[in-house]
């Protein structure tokens, strides 16, 4: 029979050994704690995870976790940082293991070397254009070679390949409407391509942070964006309604004396100037005389005269037509 004696004989090691153990535990704890305090999350999260029951330790373990992940971050070490943050419920830590993931597949494929090119080709675009001797065709061609390979490339944020082949394909518009003949053409095609590549820039400004510390950049890209979708519907506007009326079945033209001349309405809710040009073929279909004529400041609504001088009136039996436009008001 045990007695209350015997009893105690036996409880008395066990509770040297739990003091001994909760005082191992108490001093690990609080030198964890001094770590922690000194910065030193690593070691004090070895200590931590070995005294995981021990108060909050378990508590303080996530916090180191959270607090290496950050400095992972810090220093772009992506691959570290989601290692720390993996199954981690702390404070905002599910949000910056989203960040450190997308971070590590955009560095892992072609998202950070695209802006990266992007961005030398725009400043570089930027400084050319600064240059009144400027060549439209060099500024596209060359951002072309900083940027068209990006195209087929592969990304991995979706939302950043959109961007970037909608990029490309704006500076391809540009290219393509240098080879157009018809001036009005060429002012609308490279509008859209300008659209095209101000959109995007302002969206990689917002959502990406591109070139945000450049004041330059901002200015002529960013701020102006608005300003350049506008023109481009003015463009098309104006375009529209010429089009509409010289390619009708109704459009005159005379002849009076060594004048050539039609009128035209201004349907649109803009005042602008245009030049008109005209190439005069014979009745063998062979060129014989060209002439221009500029109306500037057509209000809204109102009838205009386009004329032009001929010096064989006689000779015409057909001709083309271009114009472009500028000085354009709503």
């Amino acid at each position: 029979m045990t007695t209350i004696k015997s009893r105690a004989k036996l409880l008395l090691p066990l509770m040297l050994i739990f003091l001994m153990l909760t005082g191992c535990s108490s001093t690990k704890y609080q030198d964890a704690i001094d770590k922690m305090n000194q910065g030193d999350y690593q070691a004090a999260l070895e200590i931590f995870d070995d005294i995981p029951n021990y108060e909050d330790a378990s508590s303080k373990a996530s916090e180191c976790r959270y607090q290496l992940g950050i400095e992972a971050i810090t220093s772009e070490d992506w691959e570290l940082a989601i290692e720390y943050l993996s199954n981690l419920d702390y404070e905002d830590s599910a949000d910056l293991l989203e960040l450190a993931t997308r971070e590590k597949g955009m560095s892992e494929n072609a998202d950070n070397d695209f802006l990266s090119a992007l961005e030398v080709s725009v400043l570089d675009r930027i400084n050319s254009v600064s240059n009144e001797n400027y060549d439209n065709k060099t500024v596209v061609n060359t951002e072309l070679v900083y940027v068209e390979e990006y195209k087929d490339a592969t990304f991995f944020d979706e939302n950043l390949k959109t961007l970037a082949i909608k990029y490309i394909d704006g500076l391809n518009m540009q290219k393509d409407a240098l080879g157009n003949d018809n001036f009005s053409e060429v002012q609308i095609e490279w509008q859209k391509g300008i659209v095209a590549r101000y959109e995007v820039l302002r969206d990689l400004y917002e959502q990406y942070d591109f070139l945000s510390d450049n004041t330059d950049f901002i200015a002529i890209y960013v701020s102006a964006c608005e300003d350049q979708q506008n023109l481009l519907r003015a463009y098309e506007a104006l375009d529209d309604d010429i089009a509409s009326q010289m390619n009708s079945d109704s459009f005159q033209w005379y002849i009076s004396g060594n004048e050539v001349y039609w009128t035209l309405k201004n349907n649109t809710n803009y005042t602008y100037s245009t030049t008109f040009n005209i190439t005069l073929y014979d009745a063998n279909n062979v060129v014989f005389d060209e002439a221009t004529d500029f109306i500037e400041n057509i209000p809204a609504g109102s009838s205009y005269t386009v004329s032009f001088y001929v010096s064989d009136p006689g000779r015409i039996g057909s001709f083309d037509w271009n114009n472009y436009y500028d000085a354009i008001f709503e």
